[in-house]
């Protein structure tokens, strides 16, 4: 289910996280919502963290 339209959205995914969505799931998520992104480095052991804003 793809989050309420005008919504602001962060989802957060991290390099070996586990049960995150697919590519498919991403684009069902985000849907025609523009997006912004940044890397967070982290030193654990999932690895770096990635954060999309839904716009």
């Amino acid at each position: 289910m793809p989050p309420p339209f005008g919504a602001r959205v962060g989802l957060v995914l991290f390099e070996k996280g586990r049960l995150q969505p697919g590519e498919a799931s991403l684009k069902r998520l985000i849907g025609e919502r523009g997006t912004g992104s940044r890397a967070i480095p982290t030193t654990g052991a999932i690895g770096d963290a990635t954060v999309i804003t839904l716009r």
